[in-house]
């Protein structure tokens, strides 16, 4: 459900589209067209998670809140759709168009707002679990799994630093980034090391996804290392 409610159509694309037809300057003769993309299948989603049991209550929490937002936002955005798609702004003047227009984007907001709070929560949790995991296939010996799993946490929390486009100028930032491309280097050279051994001892008879999945890494460290020193040149 959150993974629907972030990606394509989810609730960023679709309040960022709502904001980009710009009720607010627009007239009854434009066109306009506003999308409910695919919030209402993600919160469909989320809903049923939530009533299964189990779970940690920082998660369980913000998903309350998150869904309590996503219900508003689908309250007015559902009948604003219908309103636009039928061209019934056309008859009032876009007067109801006007006039709801602030209180969709502050509605949409707040459950921007709080999928980023959840986000947290939910990324809390499953580190939680991935440090247990981690800490059982370095046990057994799994160095291929092991390092390929922690390779990707590693990826997730340099792309985790960069909020903004100006967080590539930022010092401080940098300095972490860096430090995390340092790690992620050493982890992905001890994932080859671990593949290339693996493949060895099974005769070849092993998937490439875990050496695709690095080579994807080591791609999105050369982007970082690509957009570091962009900002480093436009900046000087």
């Amino acid at each position: 459900g959150f993974n629907k409610l972030v990606g394509t159509s989810g609730l960023v694309e679709t309040a960022d589209d709502y904001a980009e037809a710009d009720i607010s300057r627009r007239s009854a003769q434009d066109p306009i067209i506003v999308s409910a993309g695919w919030i209402e299948q993600a919160q469909d989603a989320l809903k049923s998670a939530r009533a299964m049991p189990g779970g940690s209550k920082a998660v369980d929490q913000a998903a309350d809140t998150l869904i309590a937002d996503l219900d508003k936002v689908l309250a007015r955005l559902r009948p604003l759709k219908v309103y636009y798609d039928s061209k019934a702004y056309r008859d009032d003047g876009l007067a109801r168009g006007k006039s709801e227009d602030p209180l969709m984007k502050a509605e949409f907001q707040t459950a921007l707002t709080d999928m980023d709070a959840f986000s947290e929560a939910l990324k809390a949790e499953r580190n939680k679990h991935l440090a247990v995991e981690l800490a059982a296939l370095k046990a057994r010996g799994d160095l291929l799994a092991y390092n390929s799993k922690l390779a990707l946490q590693q990826s997730e929390s340099l792309v985790d630093l960069f909020k903004s486009p100006e967080d590539l100028s930022d010092p401080a930032t940098l300095a972490k980034g860096d430090a995390i491309v340092a790690q992620l280097e050493t982890t992905l050279a001890d994932q080859r090391k671990a593949y290339a051994e693996a493949k060895a001892k099974t005769g070849g008879q092993i998937g490439p996804t875990r050496q695709i999945a690095a080579d994807q890494l080591t791609s999105m460290i050369g982007n970082y290392r690509a957009a570091r020193l962009t900002r480093f040149i436009l900046a000087g």
